[in-house]
């Protein structure tokens, strides 16, 4: 350290002072920009983002590579209006009558649409992934069970207070299965993607209150559902994507390397969409 600050006075001496300051200050400016393209390049400069940019490129500049996708999002385009459109022609009303159909008449028409689904769902049917229950009278009886709430608006509390009643208690309930202490919250949502994303901005807000971060992280297989990469987009948040692995199992030690200190959230699946496989939720935890 002596050696080093002797070297430094004799090379600063003969300077007036303000140049020694000037000089102070450009070099921590120096080292600062410095640091921040490193960072830049930790975070930007990796395989995930070279290819994302390169298609992005190919996409917009090279003429075969746009013709490409512009003929498959075409084909897509023709596919989706003949699956989906000629099933609405002679069904669908283009324009809003200028005379309402009698309660009757909508009612018929809803049943004669409806009708002819429940083949997906009941009579020996089933879909996964969208009906968990196939048995009529469990339908007659959430029918029965709305029907008295429907008049009901949950932002008049005071009107209709067992809405909030029944809300509190879900909330509760889901607090208790994972763990939640007496000051844990949450709010009840329409549906998977909507509380995802609420989800992450909470996540981003709690970030940014208590640790200042404002250039936010989310790291997470692959294989996560879609709704994260919709609340990157609205909220601003990095999705740093893990490929998985060879087994089409999320990659821990991948997911390792992609937490810093922006990280506000890790995101683990049991199970994912893709595959069905349900990633190793401990062992995630565990990285935070």
């Amino acid at each position: 350290m002596r050696e080093a600050l002797e070297i430094c006075n004799e090379k600063l001496t003969g300077l007036q002072p303000y140049q020694i300051v000037v000089l102070s200050v450009l070099a921590v400016v120096t080292i600062q920009y410095s640091l921040s393209f490193a960072e830049w390049v930790r975070e930007n400069c990796n395989i995930a983002n070279i290819k994302s940019a390169g298609f992005k490129f190919a996409a917009a500049y090279i003429p075969q590579v746009k013709a490409h996708i512009d003929g498959e999002l075409e084909k897509l385009r023709v596919d989706s209006v003949k699956k989906y459109g000629d099933k609405r022609r002679g069904v669908a009303l283009y324009e809003l009558p200028n005379k309402g159909a009698s309660p009757d008449a909508v009612l018929k028409k809803i049943k004669e649409l409806a009708l002819p689904c429940n083949k997906y769902f009941s009579e020996g049917g089933n879909i996964t992934g969208a009906v968990y229950n196939n048995d009529p009278a469990h339908w007659d009886f959430l029918s029965d069970a709305m029907r008295p709430a429907l008049p009901s608006n949950p932002l008049h509390m005071t009107e209709f207070a067992y809405v909030n009643t029944m809300e509190a208690e879900i909330i509760r309930w889901t607090c208790n299965l994972y763990n939640g202490g007496p000051k844990t919250c949450g709010i009840v949502t329409s549906g998977g993607t909507e509380s995802i994303i609420l989800a992450m901005l909470a996540y981003r807000e709690k970030a940014f209150k208590e640790r200042g971060v404002t250039k936010a992280n989310i790291v997470m297989s692959e294989t996560g559902h879609c709704a994260f990469d919709k609340a990157g987009f609205y909220y601003q948040i990095e999705i740093r994507k893990v490929p998985i692995t060879k087994d089409y199992m999320a990659d821990l030690e991948g997911m390792r390397r992609q937490i810093d200190k922006n990280t506000i959230c890790l995101v683990a699946s049991a199970p994912e969409y893709a595959y069905g496989n349900y990633d190793p939720v401990e062992d995630i935890a565990a990285l935070a």
